[in-house]
């Protein structure tokens, strides 16, 4: 486990280079000033970034800050955070925080509240229930 203490980012990536295809396993914040236990600078390109396991460490410290995607998570703990390649001026990314839009899928219907703009499939879905949408907060089949 890394735990980084007295820095304004705990790991700064794409600040200066390139970043492709690089994992980021294990971390956790810590106290003395610090804003972003992660960092995901926007000023050199970064592809297929994997963020496992990230923590927050000390309450009101951003877990990961993405500039990429205009993305800022504050979640005590982050299980998955995956930026893929550029797709048509965006990016494709999953994460397993509720706090961010993304991809999920599974064998029922989904229940509960949502990002909005998420998507989910249902793998045993029909006609016009395999493909759902998150609107306004709640999930809409389509």
């Amino acid at each position: 486990m890394l735990i980084f203490e007295g820095f304004l980012d705990g790991i700064l990536v794409g600040s200066n280079h390139t970043a492709n295809s690089n994992i980021l396993f294990n971390i956790t914040g810590g106290v003395g000033g610090m804003q972003n236990v992660i960092h995901i600078s926007s000023f050199s390109t970064v592809n297929d970034l994997s963020i496992m396991q990230v923590g927050q460490g000390t309450a009101g410290v951003k877990t990961i800050k993405d500039d990429i995607t205009a993305t800022t998570l504050s979640d005590a703990t982050v299980g998955a955070y995956v930026i893929g390649q550029a797709i048509g001026g965006g990016f494709s990314r999953f994460t397993t925080s509720p706090n961010a839009v993304t991809w999920g899928f599974g064998s029922a219907a989904p229940v509960g509240s949502c990002k909005s703009g998420s998507i989910y499939s249902n793998t045993t879905g029909g006609s016009m229930t395999t493909l759902y949408i998150c609107v306004a907060g709640g999930w809409v089949a389509h």
